[in-house]
């Protein structure tokens, strides 16, 4: 009926089931059966760790290629890659600089977050003053100190227990847990920054 108000589509339960499984598979599972296959074969924990991340990494950039868009968690694997890459370049084919190469990227950010907060500049305004809301610049800045220290606290946190995780843990094991791990933080930074 025209002019009748449609209500929102609620997304199909099993699109959502099955986006979240293949998203296992390509991000933790795919990756660790790999990781396990190569580590034997070619002698190098380091080799098979890029390898291993390269799955992940191959599908992000196949979604850019057929979607025409990137989404800032492919942007972060792409990056962390590149940084990873460079690192064990630097090192000497240290795995356990790659390991860490996400997480030395949230921490900085993270880091970077915080730093504004104290110098009362918090980087969360710039995001803020470009929304379309009718909020005072008092108000603005006010939401923008909450915002940028919950995100600048969550990215340390994530940073600081994935690096834990990758000194202390066997690669297999850092690599069946990490993201499990890292996700968690996540979801509870988003949960504060939801509550707030």
């Amino acid at each position: 009926m025209a002019g009748s108000p449609q209500k929102p589509k609620r997304p199909d339960r099993a699109h959502v089931l099955r986006n979240v499984a293949v998203s296992v598979l390509i991000n933790a599972i795919a990756p660790l059966v790999l990781y396990d296959e190569l580590q034997h074969r070619v002698g190098s924990t380091t080799t098979a760790l890029v390898a291993a991340a390269g799955v992940p990494l191959l599908w992000t950039v196949g979604r850019l290629v057929l979607r025409r868009r990137l989404d800032p968690i492919g942007l972060l694997s792409l990056a962390g890659f590149a940084l990873g890459i460079l690192l064990v370049l630097l090192t000497g084919d240290n795995p356990l600089v790659f390991k860490i190469r996400e997480a030395i990227l949230t921490g900085v950010l993270g880091l970077v977050g915080l730093g504004s907060v104290v110098v009362r500049h918090p980087v969360g305004l710039l995001a803020l003053r470009r929304s379309k809301t009718a909020a005072t610049e008092a108000a603005l800045r006010h939401a923008a100190v909450w915002i940028t220290a919950i995100a600048g606290v969550t990215l340390v946190a994530h940073a600081a227990v994935i690096i834990t995780l990758a000194a202390v843990l066997p690669t297999a094991t850092f690599l069946a847990v990490h993201q499990l791990a890292g996700l968690g933080i996540l979801a509870l930074g988003v949960l504060a920054l939801m509550g707030r």
